[in-house]
């Protein structure tokens, strides 16, 4: 069991957000301005793990960045939901990317709906090429889908919003997962039991995103909070 730590003076609210794939770990530290810590599994040190690299978006002064991260592969996708004046914004970097062991920006994703919908990112989960971001819009919560295209930009395919279904309560999204083919969204509601929500990519048509599945509780009570966090391995999901 290793114990890492920001190792520099700043690294306010570190570990506030967590991604992990492989030997890759980000760490964020969003508190003020904000920043993330990529660390590197390394076994031929004793503690089997190595600072990487600290990361910032290229714009200054961004707010809350690190409040989310996600990791897969070489890429990791750091959120900023008080970036662009509170609508949010999605700061995607690659590794190698301007050098050696180097994670460099290659993108920044802006809400697609400001301002009708802010706070782009409170949580993300990250697949190859899709991308998940929960967001506000009014007295509720909804999911973005993007997608990555050869082109090196990341569009908008989708916007999932809650079901009327008596489960999704007001933190619809308030937990993501993700493969390249599936997406669970938890909602863990107030005063409802909760739910997870499954959706496939072709469910409904090509990459349509479709709701597959609703999944709760075996004996669901107000105030469960089923869905406060999920995910997803293959075909099984833990919630």
């Amino acid at each position: 069991v290793n114990k890492l730590a920001p190792w520099d003076e700043a690294g306010a609210g570190f570990a506030e957000a967590l991604g992990l794939d492989g030997d890759v770990l980000a760490v964020g530290a969003p508190t003020g301005i904000g920043s993330v810590y990529v660390f590197l599994r390394d076994s031929t040190l004793p503690d089997n793990w190595r600072d990487m690299r600290k990361l910032a978006g290229e714009d200054s002064a961004i707010a809350n960045f690190g409040r989310a991260v996600a990791v897969s592969g070489n890429r990791i996708a750091v959120s900023a939901p008080g970036e662009d004046s509170g609508n949010g914004a999605i700061y995607v970097f690659e590794r190698d990317e301007g050098g050696p062991e180097n994670w460099g920006q290659v993108a920044r994703i802006l809400c697609p709906d400001k301002p009708t919908v802010t706070g782009l990112g409170q949580t993300l989960a990250l697949s190859g090429h899709t991308l998940a971001a929960c967001a506000t819009m009014g007295a509720q919560t909804v999911v973005y889908l993007f997608q990555w295209g050869t082109n090196g930009t990341w569009t908008a395919i989708r916007r999932i919003e809650p079901p009327a279904d008596g489960h999704e309560g007001a933190n619809f999204g308030q937990a993501l997962a993700a493969t390249s083919d599936q997406l669970i969204i938890g909602s863990p509601g107030q005063t409802s039991p909760g739910a997870a929500y499954v959706h496939l990519r072709n469910r409904d048509g090509t990459n349509a995103w479709g709701r597959a599945k609703t999944l709760t509780a075996t004996a669901p009570a107000a105030g469960d909070q089923f869905g406060t966090s999920v995910a997803l391995s293959g075909d099984k999901a833990i919630v």
